[in-house]
């Protein structure tokens, strides 16, 4: 199996144009799977680093986080 190593939108488009009508549904679905957990993923590192960052103490004051903020 070749190993794809990048990829251009247009490319993309290009194979899905190429899927039959009636299989788009499933790919569709296989594609908004994939993002979900992409997005989900990112998240859920985020969370990770925060929370080691939290029990750690490496944390702000929430006095501190308003010093900034112009409330005009």
């Amino acid at each position: 199996m070749e190993t794809v190593h990048h990829c251009k939108p247009s490319e993309l488009m290009r194979e899905i144009e190429q899927i039959p009508p009636q299989y788009l549904p499933q790919l569709f679905q296989i594609v908004h799977s994939y993002r979900e957990s992409i997005t989900k993923k990112e998240s859920l590192v985020d969370f990770e680093q925060s929370w080691l960052q939290a029990v750690s103490g490496d944390t702000t004051p929430v006095s501190e986080l308003w010093e900034d903020i112009d409330a005009a």
